[in-house]
Order: structure tokens, then C-alpha cells, then sequence
């Protein structure tokens, strides 16, 4: 009955040890099962992650060259209005010389024959002179316009020309600076006494007098060129500014 009993909890024994060796088993088979489903998890979200930043980049990248041709065809669009608008105004300028033209053309026909009918032809004459010296201003005021207005080189080299006037103007400056202080710097009784005791008092005073004469002298001489400059150019072009057209023609024949 003893050995009975010992083979029974033998056999309980060995029983749970399975169940227990199974149990872990299970455990650790579940543990593992958790980790690889984190680990799938965490691919399928990194993957999601990606195709979203490359959706986010493409949909960006497509947004940005829209609106790049976008504002390309804008741009476009504006060069064209303005091309447009600059050929209407060329076609306007042309029809409005042909116009005058054709205008002066008529008068001087019609002056020439009222002062042939009546026999005047030192009025004619006079009348004739005038019109072609009308004629050559009106040329050259158009040559200065064109010049002035509708080119870009007569600023640059005028901006070179004052751009050199003001490097020029503050070199001087500095030497008349210069050429003060030390004229200054003679007077001061240690130098003054030193160079008295020496004998050179009365040839370093001149040369310093003639050095401040000279360059404040040329100092004056490049403020005036700025300031003539500037006057002149404000001149050419308040006179070459485009105003309503007079009929110089009738002030002549109102004149006479």
C-alpha cells in the first residue's frame, strides 16, 4: 500500500512538472507572440510614417511648382500687357509726328502762298528761316529726350561722373583737413619754439600756408562742378519734360 502511494505522488509529481515545464512554454511562446506583434506594429506604423512624409513632399513639391508656373504665366502675362502698351504709345508717337508734320506741312504751304499773293517776300523769307530754325531745335530737344528719358547710359555715366567728382571732392577735403591741423600744430609753443630755434619756422609755415590754399583751392573747384552739374541736368530735364504741344507756328505768325 506504502509503494502504491509512493508510485502515485511520483506520478503526480512528474505530471505537474510537465504542466509547469508546458505553462512556461505557453508563457515564453506568448511573451515571443507580444514581441513580434509589437515589432510588426511598429514597421507598419514606420511605413505609414514614410508614405506620408513622401505623400506630404509630393503634394508640397506639386503645390510648389503650381504656383510657380503660376506666376510664371503672370509674369508673362504682365511683360506682354506692358509690351503692348509700350507699342501703342510708339504707334501714337508716330502717328502724332505724322500728324504735325502734315500740320506744318499745310501752314507753311498756305503761309507761302498768302506772302507770294501779296507780293512780301521778305516776310516769306523770314517766316521760312524761322520755321527751319523751329525745326532744328525740335530735333535736337527729340535727340536729348531720347537721350535722357528712354536710355539708360546717360545715368550711368552721369552716376560715374558724380560718383568720381565725390571720391575726388573727399581726398581733397582730407587734405585740406590735414593741411589745417598741421597748420595748427605749428603754433604750439614747444613746436613753434623748436622750429624757431632752428631757423626752418618761416619755410614750414609757407609751405603748410600754400599746401591749405592749394587744396581747399581744388576743394572748391570739385564743389562747384557737383553743384553746376546738378543745375544743369535739373535744366535739360524740366526742359526736355513732356508738356502739351503748343502750336509754335501760330505764336510765330501772332508775332509777326
Amino acid at each position: 500500500m506504502l509503494f502504491h502511494s509512493s508510485k502515485l505522488f511520483i506520478f503526480i509529481l512528474i505530471l505537474n512538472i510537465i504542466f509547469g515545464s508546458n505553462k512556461n512554454n505557453n508563457i515564453v511562446n506568448t511573451f515571443e507572440k507580444i514581441k513580434n506583434t509589437k515589432n510588426f506594429h511598429i514597421r507598419i506604423n514606420k511605413s505609414l510614417a514614410e508614405h506620408i512624409k513622401n505623400e506630404s513632399s509630393n503634394y508640397e513639391s506639386t503645390h510648389f511648382d503650381l504656383l510657380y508656373e503660376e506666376l510664371v504665366k503672370q509674369k508673362l502675362k504682365n511683360y506682354q500687357r506692358l509690351m503692348d502698351i509700350r507699342k501703342k504709345e510708339k504707334n501714337y508717337e508716330k502717328k502724332k509726328r505724322r500728324d504735325k508734320k502734315w500740320q506744318d506741312k499745310v501752314v507753311r504751304s498756305k503761309i507761302k502762298e498768302y506772302y507770294l499773293l501779296i507780293g512780301d517776300y521778305n516776310k516769306y523769307y523770314e517766316m521760312r528761316d524761322s520755321f527751319n530754325l523751329i525745326e532744328t531745335k525740335n530735333k535736337k530737344k527729340k535727340k536729348l529726350y531720347e537721350i535722357i528719358f528712354k536710355g539708360t547710359s546717360f545715368w550711368k555715366r552721369l552716376g560715374f561722373f558724380f560718383e568720381l567728382l565725390g571720391i575726388c571732392t573727399v581726398n581733397s577735403m582730407c587734405f585740406v583737413i590735414h593741411g589745417f591741423l598741421f597748420y595748427l600744430l605749428l603754433y604750439i609753443p614747444v613746436v613753434k619754439f623748436v622750429l624757431i630755434f632752428y631757423k626752418i619756422f618761416s619755410h614750414i609755415l609757407t609751405f603748410f600756408s600754400n599746401y591749405f590754399l592749394v587744396f581747399s583751392g581744388i576743394y572748391g573747384v570739385f564743389i562747384l562742378l557737383i553743384i553746376i552739374t546738378v543745375v544743369i541736368v535739373i535744366l535739360l530735364v524740366v526742359w526736355l519734360w513732356p508738356k502739351v504741344d503748343e502750336n509754335n507756328i501760330n505764336k510765330i505768325l501772332q508775332a509777326k
